[in-house]
């Protein structure tokens, strides 16, 4: 890769062998930029700017001048656009982790690091920054296309047809979009190795989305259903996505029921629900239901919470089903004063978690053109129960096709 083409990356450490260190182990991965303190390290930032701009700064918490963390702070407020990691001793945890809460940091590596961990802290902090700008740019081109349809739609000199043809390819565009906006399967696999995504959109864009968060030794995974089909539900699923990134990466909430507490008030607060609008009127109910799973691999250990939706997994080649809480997010729940409880599981090799929205129990299908219903998905469930991980996707999508056959797909799924 040319080096104009490498991501810049800036190491700020008083230890001058250190960061000849880092230059050598990094140089043909990264544009390596290093400093002895603040004010050299504030120097490179400016001058790079406007050609080939820090996207990430690495900093030790012992600098030649004031602290890591009183740096990256304030790079936060003077440099929001640079993803900040910083380096400390295990005895600084405590204001590391308060850091991470208020925003200030992304990630933090205990002192003395490794190369892989350093790595992996780099790579994960460059993704979040390719995302924000991806984000940036998605959503200029947003503006810029309803801006566009607007005016055609008010100046009129267009036919019907001709409109209904704008407003097709503006989805189909749309689902480009949508489609940038999930998870990366290659790094859901890279966390969970022996896991599949069967997605399947009813029309053109989706109001079902799987979502997914990767930290150290822990992941989240989700799989939401939002209200209604089509555009509405997509604009819905790109709130519960952007939602659920804020609430993991700003407020650092790992706890499946306390992320699905806070994304309920979020969107609650967003659509206006249980308020009076100044106009008299009426904010949509709109909403979701989903799972989430805390998943730590290496011990087994899942937590799970959910908003009218199930898990269901096995033990030991035992189908086992969680309800999860009867309330959905959003829409009516505001005045539901029930709590979405976390349940914890401990698996084994082997055993395996399902997680799933109803376009698959409520397609229409069979002979006498019914919903599969639960009955009958988990009973099917059971019966691939101990079947090889690697019949699992393609038994489950023929299944469903099998069942559906010729009936068009009900929802989203």
């Amino acid at each position: 890769m040319a080096l104009k083409d490498r991501p810049t990356v800036l190491y700020i450490d008083a230890d001058e062998y250190k960061t000849e260190h880092f230059k050598r182990a990094f140089r043909s991965t990264y544009r390596t930029l290093t400093a002895e303190g603040p004010a050299d390290a504030l120097t490179h930032i400016s001058e790079h700017e406007a050609t080939l701009p820090v996207q990430v700064v690495v900093a030790d918490d012992k600098l030649s001048k004031g602290s890591g963390l009183e740096f990256l702070a304030g790079l936060k407020a003077s440099h929001p656009k640079i993803v900040r990691v910083i380096v400390a001793p295990p005895q600084r945890n405590k204001a590391v982790l308060a850091a991470i809460d208020e925003g200030q940091l992304s990630y933090s590596i205990v002192k003395p690091w490794d190369l892989d961990e350093l790595q992996l802290a780099i790579e994960s902090a460059l993704r979040i920054y390719r995302n924000d700008r991806e984000r940036e740019a998605i959503e200029s081109h947003l503006e810029q296309l309803v801006a566009a349809r607007t005016e055609q739609l008010e100046a009129k000199t267009h036919s019907l047809e001709h409109a209904m043809e704008q407003i097709h390819d503006s989805i189909t565009y749309a689902r480009k979009i949508q489609y940038a906006l999930l998870p990366e399967v290659s790094a859901i696999r890279k966390a969970l190795p022996k896991s599949f995504i069967f997605y399947q959109p009813r029309d053109i864009v989706s109001g079902d989305f799987y979502w997914f968060y990767g930290r150290r030794k822990q992941c989240m995974l989700a799989v939401v259903d939002c209200t209604g089909h089509g555009v509405p539900s997509a604009f819905m699923s790109i709130l519960g996505m952007n939602n659920l990134n804020q609430i993991i990466r700003e407020h650092g909430l790992i706890n499946p029921g306390a992320v699905l507490s806070e994304l309920n008030d979020r969107i609650c607060a967003m659509l206006k629900q249980g308020f009076v609008a100044s106009n008299d009127a009426v904010p949509p109910l709109d909403g979701m239901d989903l799972g989430l799973c805390l998943i730590e691999p290496e011990n087994g250990k899942v937590t799970f919470a959910g908003a009218c939706r199930p898990i269901v997994y096995t033990q030991g080649g035992e189908v086992k089903y969680i309800k999860g809480s009867i309330r959905p997010i959003g829409g009516t729940s505001l005045l539901d004063s029930q709590s979405f409880d976390s349940h914890e599981l401990q698996l084994a090799p082997g055993d395996r978690i399902f997680l799933y929205t109803d376009g698959i129990t409520d397609q229409f299908g069979g002979l006498k053109r019914r919903k599969l219903t639960s009955t009958k998905w988990i009973e099917f469930l059971t019966l691939i129960a101990k079947a090889p991980f690697d019949d699992m996707h393609p038994r489950i999508e023929a299944f469903y096709r099998e069942w559906r056959g010729t009936w068009p797909q009900t929802d989203d799924l």
